[in-house]
């Protein structure tokens, strides 16, 4: 069992994390750092609940967002640009 626990972390790149941290929601297009959420008719409970940690330009304009879940963006220690329009 130790043998494949090895042969799991040399797949993975011996990270043991969680791969919602590194894959694009399904309701954003991702590329090269970039994380496009605009225009999608997002709702503040139907925002994704995490973003990739690599993510350097977060796109959350042009939705229905009233607020962001406390804690939402803490993890993006990348980020450098943002466009998020909150809809008060």
């Amino acid at each position: 069992m130790e043998g494949l626990w090895l042969l799991t972390l040399l797949f993975t790149g011996g990270r043991a994390s969680s791969s919602s941290s590194s894959s694009c929601p399904v309701e954003c297009v991702c590329y090269d750092g970039v994380v496009d959420c605009s225009s999608r008719s997002l709702t503040t409970s139907s925002l994704p609940q995490t973003f990739p940690s690599a993510t350097t330009d977060l796109r959350l304009h042009n939705n229905h967002l009233t607020s962001l879940p406390y804690g939402t963006l803490d993890h993006l220690t990348t980020l450098h640009n943002s466009e998020i329009r909150l809809d008060i």
